[in-house]
């Protein structure tokens, strides 16, 4: 783990022990309230969970603030990947 990146991973580890799996725009939102200005962009956070053995993709599900629904995924709406802890 570089050292530019240990504080929000140790961050995103505290919040997913305390909430349990999160999708990535949750975690985004919780590591943008932390730090507002020096937060990583989503595609930043993606790669920095993906890249850290400790994280564990568990499959994709609409947002929480979406009211789209599956059918809709390919016309213009979206999935994100939920994360949690590795056991």
């Amino acid at each position: 783990m570089s050292k530019r990146n240990s504080r929000p991973i140790s961050y995103i580890t505290k919040v997913l022990k305390e909430n349990g799996p999160l999708p990535t725009n949750a975690i985004y939102a919780a590591v943008k309230e932390r730090w507002p200005r020096t937060c990583p962009t989503v595609k930043q956070l993606n790669n920095l969970l993906a890249g850290q053995s400790e994280f564990v993709d568990t499959g994709n599900t609409l947002p929480l603030d979406t009211k789209l629904s599956l059918a809709n995924v390919g016309n213009g709406g979206y999935l994100v990947k939920i994360w949690r802890l590795r056991e």
